[in-house]
């Protein structure tokens, strides 16, 4: 959940200062307006990728039980 509300304030804040998406990195013009799509996707996303983190420490700690009896 911390990611989320991480991505998505980092994303209002870059917004409100007119700072282009990864400093001009990629080819993306910059957002004129905050609009509502915007705001659906950076939670939208957000979302997801705090979903693949919960898996990926789910199955990172699996993993490491299913190893810790073999060294």
């Amino acid at each position: 959940m911390a990611d989320l509300a991480a991505g998505a304030i980092g994303f209002l804040l870059f917004t409100l200062l007119k700072v282009p998406p990864f400093a001009g990195f990629l080819a993306v013009p910059a957002i004129g307006a905050i609009e509502l799509l915007w705001i659906v996707y950076a939670i939208v996303l957000g979302g997801l990728g705090a979903a693949l983190e919960a898996y990926v420490a789910v199955a990172l700690r699996i993993a490491g039980r299913a190893t810790r009896g073999r060294h």
